[in-house]
């Protein structure tokens, strides 16, 4: 009895005692471009691809990107007021560059993946410089015949996939 009180004191404990991870809207505060090729983009009332469209916006429209939100989010000001738009659909104007939330989109929907994603962990510390063109790293964890991760990068000229023999 002694132990089973021991063991349910120690789960309680470990679970208190754990941070809990919170996913927070990330501030931008700067001017994105509509990237959708010929498409219009919805633009909608909340951060999710089931609320309502409050409207749509053409490729080439530049907005005022709020923040980012969790699930691949850009909160935008639309008409006046906060609209929400995915983020693989813009590009920052600054610099002309894909972004990171952009290479990650392009890598999870890319053919060179051809297993079941699990996860995509975005790894900056191993990012490359090659010719003034930066190369996003990410590993991807599959399921395949077991557990595998594979590192690929993703270029931010162009959003092409490359792996570690690239380089």
């Amino acid at each position: 009895m002694n132990k089973v009180i021991g063991l349910i004191v120690s789960l309680v404990l470990m679970i208190t005692l754990l941070p809990l991870q919170r996913a927070e809207a990330s501030p931008v505060n700067k001017h994105y471009t509509v990237n959708a090729g010929t498409k219009l983009i919805s633009v909608r009332e909340k951060p999710s691809p089931k609320a309502k469209v409050a409207g749509s916006l053409k490729n080439g429209t530049v907005v005022f990107v709020y923040n980012t939100e969790p699930g691949g989010w850009s909160k935008i000001k639309y008409n006046g007021k906060a609209g929400y738009v995915a983020s693989s659909q813009l590009k920052d104007r600054s610099s002309g560059k894909i972004s990171r939330n952009q290479a990650k989109q392009i890598l999870i929907k890319t053919n060179k993946i051809n297993t079941r994603i699990a996860g995509v962990r975005d790894l900056p510390e191993m990012d490359r410089t090659v010719n003034g063109v930066t190369y996003y790293c990410f590993d991807v964890y599959a399921l395949t015949e077991g557990f595998a991760a594979s590192s690929y990068f993703v270029s931010s000229k162009d959003g092409r996939v490359l792996d570690w023999s690239s380089f």
